[in-house]
């Protein structure tokens, strides 16, 4: 009997003990998740997380493990996994104090995906103050980065939103215009209350006593012994030479500025490098690239570091459009075909050419079409009896 009372107390013991050590410790799994996350290992943090989000009476982290899940999520770009957790959250826990702080962290995962209007959408949801004013400073982050067909979109959707229109105000100021859009800008900024100084704000200089420029050009060094180079790139140089002359220019009127040149190699893994190099956020201006295909690249930074930037060759309006940051050196091929537009229209009032067909346009409708065509940006002539040749842009 003692043997079989021995024997029914260890297996009593072995099963109460294996259960005791079976259990989850959850706050201990929870807290090591949190430090993955703190410590910037989202995927760590997302392996942790994910377990303790399933239900059981013993877990009392569901709720903020689920949260934290999706942070991570969003952290390292997996933004359907989070987006999916987040859903979970707010059918669970409809009534969470923290619910509000889910959508916030919903709304900043659509704007990664530049899905405006839903981001926008679960904003003008939010009630907390606080969190209302985090969420214009999300909004105004990523709207930034919108173009302007985007912000007229949003802004027909939400008409009384403060920050796209203070964006889309602020796209438009610095944007060659049709005259719906004039309208549009002289509106928005009436109905805001925002003038001038309030647009110029955004783009507010500071008085240095030294300036710093990044060049952005194709040196090609690693080609500058060979032949090619020479005929192909040499005009590098010459621009490059030509900024020093003026560096020493406005360092006789008593204005310091230091250039800084990067070889971009013509390649936009190249550009990408340069632009994640730290010293370029510190930037005052940054010249280039010269070529279309990697212009982007550093129109985008611009715009998200607020930093000028200037294309010196290209006169491609589509470069700089929508982006306040940036700018053409040369003059767009809309501006020269305006401006002819205004010269033809005053020095021959009466009896303009007629684009194509060599005769006179007498008739009111005929000027209006020949001077239509000029305004248009895609034809380019010379006025008179000089027209003689026009060509795509």
């Amino acid at each position: 009997m003692k043997k079989i009372s021995y024997a029914l107390s260890f297996l009593v013991l072995y099963f109460i003990s294996n259960n005791v050590w079976g259990q989850t410790d959850y706050q201990g799994q929870f807290l090591i998740g949190k430090n993955f996350l703190k410590e910037g290992k989202y995927q760590q943090a997302m392996d942790v997380f994910g377990p303790l989000t399933k239900e059981s009476e013993e877990n009392k982290f569901e709720a903020y493990s689920a949260y934290y899940y999706s942070l991570a999520a969003l952290k390292s770009g997996k933004l359907n996994e989070g987006k999916a957790m987040v859903m979970q959250i707010r059918q669970r826990y409809p009534d969470w104090d923290k619910i509000e702080d889910v959508n916030y962290l919903y709304a900043n995962m659509y704007f990664e995906q530049q899905k405006y209007f839903q981001a926008v959408k679960i904003l003008s949801t939010l009630n907390s103050k606080e969190l209302k004013q985090d969420a214009d400073k999300q909004k105004n982050f990523y709207l930034q980065k919108a173009s302007i067909d985007t912000l007229k979109n949003l802004q027909k959707q939400f008409p009384n939103d403060a920050v796209i229109a203070k964006n889309l105000i602020s796209k438009l100021s610095y944007t060659q215009l049709n005259e719906k859009d004039k309208m549009l800008l002289e509106y928005l900024k009436q109905e805001f209350k925002l003038d001038k100084e309030d647009v110029e704000a955004l783009r507010a200089s500071v008085k240095k006593q030294e300036y710093h420029v990044a060049v952005l050009f194709p040196f090609m060094e690693k080609q500058l012994s060979s032949e090619a180079w020479g005929k192909s790139y040499q005009y590098v140089f010459e621009l490059y030479e030509g900024m020093k002359i003026a560096v020493d220019s406005l360092k006789k009127d008593g204005v310091s500025v230091v250039l800084h040149p990067y070889d971009t190699e013509k390649d936009d893994a190249k550009v990408s490098q340069i632009l994640k190099s730290p010293e370029l956020v510190t930037m005052d201006l940054i010249i280039g690239p010269i070529f279309p295909t990697n212009y982007p690249l550093a129109a985008e930074f611009s715009l998200r570091n607020k930093i000028s930037g200037i294309n010196p060759l290209s006169n491609n309006i589509k470069l700089v459009e929508g982006n306040p940051y940036v700018f053409l050196f040369q003059s767009s091929l809309e501006a020269q075909a305006g401006r002819a537009a205004e010269m033809a229209a005053a020095k021959f009032p009466v009896e303009p050419m007629s684009v194509g067909t060599g005769k006179k346009a007498n008739s009111a409708p005929e000027r209006k079409k020949c001077i239509y065509i000029l305004r248009s940006g895609k034809q380019r002539f010379i006025a008179g009896n000089k027209i003689q040749r026009q060509y795509n842009s």
